[in-house]
Order: C-alpha cells, then structure tokens, then sequence
C-alpha cells in the first residue's frame, strides 16, 4: 500500500542541510606555517626538514604551509515543492523536489521553527565530525618518528661516503705518479 503523499506540489516549505565538507585551507597544526619541522636529536641537535604533514597535504610535493580542513556549515532553506514522486530506490517512500533540490525527507517541515531544530540536531553532528578530521590531521602531523629514521640514515650515508672518498684519496696519494714522455 502507497503511504499518504506528505507535501503537495506548490506548497511552501522550510528544509534543513548541514555538512562538514566544505573545504577550506587552515595554518597546518604541525609545523604552524613555518614549512618545517625541526627533530631534536638525542645529542641536543637540532636538525630541520620540511613538514611531511603540509606536504602531504599538496599534490606539488613540497609543503605549504596549510592544510585542508572541513568547516561545519548549516542552515534552513525556503522554497516551494515542485515534484513529489515515489523513490525508486525505497519502496513506499516519497521522494520530495524543491526546486531543483531533493532534501533529506526528515529535514522538511513546514514551519521554519521545525526546520531550525533539525538544524540543531544536523549541526551538531557535523561539527562531531569536524572534531574527527582536524584531530586526523592533527594526528598525521605528529607522526615523525619516520622523519627521525630518515634523518639518521641519510646521516649515515653521508659518513660512509665521506669514509669511502677518504678511502680512494689515501689510494691516489699511494699509486705511483706517470711521468708523462
């Protein structure tokens, strides 16, 4: 049995739409901007290099600076129902146009003040999932200890090739010398 259409075509209605996507560029929270991170050694030595977090966050491969983050955004819209069909993917459910637009069927209402307290409700839980991503970003951030590995191997083969150039000079000074005829 087809339930009861809930709106009818022409008829004013109020609708509620929030959402934590909306992207925007932040200051990045590991490096504060600055481009870099800077590992202390276990010696008291300080050794840069530039932030993995905001570097990531970019597709040029060098860091920026910032980072992605999603603000929360919410608010009731207005308009005028322009088509009531049934879903083709929910049996007995009804799908709901305003305008162009197809709203969450539980965020129509016909007051305003119904829609802003299912804004509230939609907002909250938006901004539930904006506490998830910047702690994730926070989090990624804070990953060095890759960084600190890096560091000390990259040292570490500069040493053994200092080694290994010292090698073949102290060989050159003991080859014997071509007089040229």
């Amino acid at each position: 049995m087809v339930p009861q259409q809930p709106f009818q075509i022409g008829e004013h209605v109020y609708f509620a739409t929030a959402g934590a996507y909306r992207a925007k560029n932040v200051t990045c929270p590991a490096c504060f901007g600055t481009q870099k991170l800077t590992l202390i050694l276990g010696d008291g030595e300080h050794v840069d290099f530039k932030c993995d977090n905001c570097e990531h966050a970019t597709m040029h491969g060098r860091p920026r600076g910032t980072v992605v983050a999603y603000g929360v955004d919410s608010e009731v819209n207005e308009g005028d129902v322009t088509g009531v069909t049934l879903s083709r993917f929910e049996n007995e459910k009804w799908e709901v146009y305003v305008g162009s637009r197809i709203p969450d069927r539980t965020s129509i209402s016909r007051t305003r003040e119904e829609a802003e307290a299912h804004r509230l409700v939609l907002h909250a839980v938006a901004e539930k999932y904006q506490k998830e991503q910047e702690e994730e970003n926070y989090n990624r951030g804070r990953a060095k200890s890759k960084r600190s590995f890096s560091v000390t191997y990259h040292r570490n083969c500069i040493a053994k090739l200092e080694r290994e150039m010292q090698y073949h000079r102290d060989q050159l000074l003991l080859a014997p010398k071509k007089e040229k005829p």
